[in-house]
């Protein structure tokens, strides 16, 4: 039961945290365990509801007996700490402060990189921004990331570290992240087939039915000289795959596209005519329109 689930972690979350303040519950009808500890109090209300104070060392098992006896009616108003979504699981990265999440185990980052016209290691910018991560099962959020494309490395900064540092997530362990609008997911760990094309963080443009479109973002380094001193300029590159009935595949050309769609070949080819200025202009957006027109 996804909402039991959800409850339980809520618990887990708080005992880490060492808080175990009672829970407020209202229902119209409830069945107390013999050995529950509550408290009833009167809030004025006329309406036949009453509200009770449950302690957090009896709360799971009288969650469980009134859900299962089929009392749905009930309103969930929980701690002012904790919610049963995304904001508990904020709450609870603030409470215990984020240099100590699990997620800081991992490598030291330092960009040492001299860099010429702006042309950095980084996806779209080299501050830290906003983003979430899942992370071993678990969801993070409001979290200080950015994304190394250089090395494939998805970046954490720690309360109190310099813009400049931070922790190298461990890959295996990251599951996917979200920055900059755009989701990325670690097919590595979804490519069971072992495609030797697979390698790591891909942004997670469209996904419909049996079908998903990725994208690779690479950059390549170039080293010039200035001044008499190295600098470098790192390019931004991207590969497409795409996977349709658990097989992945390279984008590369029209043909690798009919490949995979034959009976879209007529669709395909009138596409790739009418729209070559923009596979110039925006490759990415050119086969986002393309795939999404042909997995209707």
């Amino acid at each position: 039961n996804q909402v039991l689930k959800l409850v339980s972690d809520m618990l887990l979350i708080l005992n880490k945290a060492d808080i175990k303040k009672p829970f407020k519950m209202r229902f119209k009808d409830l069945e107390f365990l013999e050995d529950t500890v509550y408290q009833s109090y009167d809030t004025t209300r006329r309406n036949g509801e009453n509200d009770y104070l449950i302690s957090h060392d009896n709360f799971m098992n009288f969650f469980k007996k009134n859900l299962l006896i089929g009392f749905l009616n009930l309103i969930f108003f929980s701690t002012s700490y904790a919610q049963l979504n995304k904001d508990y699981l904020t709450t609870y990265d603030s409470i215990i402060e984020k240099k100590n999440l699990i997620i800081t185990n991992g490598l030291f980052h330092i960009n040492n990189y001299r860099i010429n016209n702006h042309k950095n290691i980084y996806y779209k910018e080299e501050l830290f921004v906003v983003g979430e991560i899942s992370y071993l099962g678990q969801n993070y959020y409001d979290l200080k990331l950015k994304f190394d494309i250089y090395n494939d490395d998805l970046i954490f900064n720690p309360i109190g570290n310099s813009e400049n540092s931070g922790v190298i997530l461990i890959k295996p362990n990251v599951l996917s992240f979200s920055i900059h609008k755009s989701k990325f997911v670690n097919l590595d760990l979804e490519n069971k087939k072992g495609y030797d094309f697979i390698n790591g963080y891909y942004e997670e443009k469209l996904t419909k039915n049996n079908f998903a479109f990725y994208i690779k973002h690479k950059k390549s380094k170039k080293k010039i000289i200035q001044n008499k001193n190295y600098v470098f300029e790192f390019n931004h590159e991207i590969s497409f795959v795409v996977l349709k009935d658990e097989e992945y595949s390279r984008i590369n050309s029209k043909a690798s596209i009919i490949e995979i769609f034959p009976e879209s070949k007529k669709i395909i080819i009138d596409y790739f005519k009418n729209n070559r200025n923009l596979k110039k202009s925006n490759s990415i957006m050119f086969y986002t329109n393309l795939f999404k027109l042909i997995t209707l």
